[in-house]
């Protein structure tokens, strides 16, 4: 069955050599016998002509995956409405615009872009001052189907909203029926998102996009030239979510990730690069200004030894003001806290201020490096991280941080063997299994990356709190392990 295989996969960007290859393969041999087609080739001329479009919608159909629920994901909903819509009205403020556009991408049988709705409803001010336009797309007509009928079953309420069902729903016997205000406020539409043909003109200008969850079932070539493809719909400024799992393939595109809530969202902007050189510089302005000030406290010093007449009680009132106190040095504490919060630049501050007047140790000058990698200042993390190697080679972080600045910059060999060095160092190193795990994915090596997925699994009930954080930031373990699960093989 691989010549209908093979098409289908063009057809849909499916990877379904992911999947259960008996059960595709059963349900093309049936479908085949049903019609009275005996080898593939007549199969395919049949599905490709107008005569046979509708059976291969339904083939389409059959080998969906369709897993929605309401309000999926609960960190993005939060991020949705306590971030992304207070941005959003603002800035459509400031352009004098009355209109908001979303689109769902991959909506499914209509959970996603239902609880867009729902949640817009529950924010008042937007439903009073903005026209809204939803639209949600699938490529699967039964699910299109269900979603325009707005009726679910308790299974779409796993989330942590369900207080909302009341409000928002009528019980119908054993199912819930959505009020027909969210329901008018969604339009569905059948859509290829690979189509070669592009997309319609009117999905252009969106302000925001999902797109969750649906691209983790495509190859990885197709993964990304999908997401430019989509980023294209967006305007500037506009805001675009990814699955968790997902979140890596809007790297060497214009969306900026944002860190909020414990989760990603990503901002189109056309300035990519304006903006890193623009954090580089601020903390080069940093690194100046805490170099003038130790100059200024220098000099003092001198002044002071070189000039007793300063301990004077009668000048020392009239020198006070002069006089450039020295600021405290704050702790690693301080400093790492601030770096959770991603306050790199502040973060920055406090350790070159340290170094100035002592040595960093190791763990500061891993700090360092990765706020340095975090703005995009690779070199300057290279070298803190050659200065914490001079102190040790042993130290399986340094080797982590080392990865992570040769990923950064491309050296996918580098990143690997660098990787590897912190696993032998420490073998229940969650971050190393993690990246090591993407980095397979992203190359195709399901078989290596589900190994190591499924270590780091084991890793994360093992590894520190403290240490996880450094190298995934505040995301919960529960997320972390979320991801490791939706990104290995069904």
């Amino acid at each position: 069955m691989d010549l209908l295989i093979t098409f289908l996969e063009q057809k849909t960007g499916f990877n379904l050599n992911n999947r259960n290859q008996e059960k595709i393969v059963s349900l093309l041999i049936g479908r085949m016998h049903s019609i009275g087609m005996d080898t593939q080739q007549q199969y395919l001329n049949y599905i490709t002509s107008l005569e046979g479009n509708k059976d291969l919608e339904n083939l389409i159909c059959d080998i969906t995956v369709n897993e929605s629920y309401f309000f999926r994901n609960t960190d993005h909903w939060h991020v949705f409405q306590n971030f992304v819509l207070p941005q959003l009205i603002k800035t459509k403020k400031e352009a004098n615009k009355k209109s908001i556009k979303i689109w769902s991408a991959g909506c499914s049988t209509g959970e996603e872009p239902y609880t867009i709705a729902v949640n817009l409803c529950e924010s008042s001010y937007v439903l009073d001052n903005f026209e809204i336009n939803i639209f949600a797309t699938d490529i699967d007509n039964t699910a299109l189907n269900i979603a325009r009928k707005g009726l679910y079953t308790s299974n779409s309420f796993r989330g942590d909203n369900n207080h909302l069902i009341d409000k928002y729903f009528l019980q119908q016997n054993n199912k819930f029926k959505l009020k027909q205000n969210i329901m008018d406020m969604v339009t569905f539409e059948r859509l290829n998102i690979i189509s070669s043909k592009g997309f319609p003109l009117r999905f252009f200008n969106c302000d925001i996009i999902f797109c969750r969850n649906m691209l983790m079932y495509f190859k990885p070539e197709t993964q990304s030239k999908t997401v430019k493809n989509i980023a294209k719909c967006l305007n500037k400024g506009g805001f675009f979510f990814l699955g968790h799992s997902e979140s890596s393939l809007a790297r060497n595109t214009n969306l900026n990730s944002i860190h909020h809530c414990n989760t990603f969202v990503f901002q189109k902007t056309d300035k990519k690069e304006s903006q890193r050189k623009i954090q580089i510089e601020q903390l080069e302005s940093i690194e100046q200004k805490i170099s003038v000030l130790d100059r200024q406290l220098d000099s003092v010093s001198t002044h002071s030894m070189s000039n007793p007449e300063i301990y004077d009680p009668q000048i020392k009132e009239k020198t006070k003001k002069n006089i450039v106190k020295r600021p405290e040095i704050k702790s690693y504490k301080d400093a790492f806290q601030s770096y959770l919060k991603e306050d790199f630049q502040y973060t920055l501050k406090i350790l070159l201020s340290k170094e100035k007047h002592t040595s960093l140790n190791i763990e500061e000058l891993l700090l360092c490096a990765l706020c340095y990698i975090n703005a995009s200042a690779f070199e300057r993390a290279g070298i803190y991280i050659q200065k914490a190697f001079k102190k040790s080679k042993i130290v399986p972080e340094i080797h982590m941080a080392d990865a992570m600045q040769k990923e950064a910059i491309g050296d996918i060999d580098g990143a690997v063997k660098a990787n590897q060095a912190a696993l032998f160092l420490d073998n229940f190193f969650f971050a190393a299994l993690f990246r090591l795990g993407h980095i397979y994915y992203t190359a195709g090596d399901r078989g290596k990356a589900d190994k190591y997925f499924k270590n780091a699994i084991n890793a994360l009930k093992k590894d520190q709190e403290k240490r996880v954080q450094l190298f995934c930031g505040n995301i919960s373990f529960k997320t972390l392990n979320d991801i490791c699960k939706q990104l290995m093989q069904p």
